[in-house]
């Protein structure tokens, strides 16, 4: 939806904001130390210079289970929303979701030092502010463990969008952004996920409520059809957002309702295409 701007910074600095992350121990990921796993055979191929042939099994698991979730308590991130029901909220929210997006998508963010600051300086502008973000997530993986350093992908969120869509989503710092006549300025909070690389395409589907929006970033591409390394790889893309989705806490059933549909499509593909 918007673009990520790519910063590097030190597993130590990520180590010490670990705190503002939700615990990894959930019901979905209880689910899946169980669940069973369905093999599908991948023809051994050796090319001409005898180059070593690809693993002859891929184990993916059958289905992606959906995590036992309560409803969301806005009690520690919007006190003033506590005796709100959280469906009144999200369909409240819905009108201003369309704004809010476009104040993201011209949102350009400056940055002094390759370091991981405290805030982030946003461009103001009138689109911007008009619904400036609150907040600037670090977005980032587990560190290599070859080098002292990862990628951290920075994308500015409203954050009461997360709260009212995800149960497990961090209680973020409190966040008045700042502004003078050129920039705003919102707090920068690290956080671990285990698909850095798909975060956009469910923040996106929080921002528009379009389950088609999902399935088109879900939907296996063309040029992937008969082509196992390429299906396994969009078999790894979804796999990712659906990880970060039970890690969140996604309380809207229509995004596993079209995970488990892809998932479904890209076993078959996978299966016939290592026939």
């Amino acid at each position: 939806m918007q673009s990520a701007n790519q910063i590097t910074t030190s597993r130590s600095a990520a180590s010490r904001r670990r705190r503002a992350i939700p615990s990894k121990k959930t019901e979905c990921t209880r689910l899946c130390t169980g669940q069973k796993l369905r093999r599908i055979p991948l023809a051994t191929k050796t090319d001409g210079n005898g180059a070593t042939p690809v693993p002859s099994k891929l184990r993916l698991p059958r289905t992606l289970p959906r995590p036992v979730l309560g409803e969301v308590d806005l009690t520690s991130s919007h006190n003033h929303l506590a005796h709100i029901p959280p469906e009144y909220v999200r369909e409240k929210l819905l009108g201003s979701l369309p704004s809010m997006r476009t104040s993201l998508a011209a949102v350009k963010c400056t940055l002094n030092s390759t370091r991981l600051a405290k805030a982030a300086q946003i461009l103001a502008n009138d689109i911007v502010s008009a619904y400036p973000p609150t907040h600037m997530l670090a977005i980032h993986g587990t560190a290599s463990s070859s080098s002292n350093t990862q990628a951290v992908s920075l994308f500015p969120v409203h954050d009461i969008v997360f709260a009212a869509h995800c149960a497990t989503f961090p209680v973020l710092p409190s966040s008045q952004p700042t502004t003078t006549d050129s920039t705003i300025s919102v707090p920068i909070v690290p956080m671990r996920l285990p698909s850095p690389e798909t975060f956009s395409i469910l923040q996106g589907y929080l921002y528009t409520q379009q389950p088609s929006f999902l399935r088109s970033a879900l939907k296996t591409p063309l040029e992937a059809e008969g082509d196992f390394l390429r299906l396994a790889a969009h078999a790894h893309k979804i796999k990712g957002l659906w990880a970060n989705a039970c890690l969140l806490g996604v309380v809207d059933d229509r995004v596993f309702e079209v995970v488990e549909e892809a998932w479904t499509r890209v076993l078959d593909a996978m299966q016939t295409a290592s026939s």
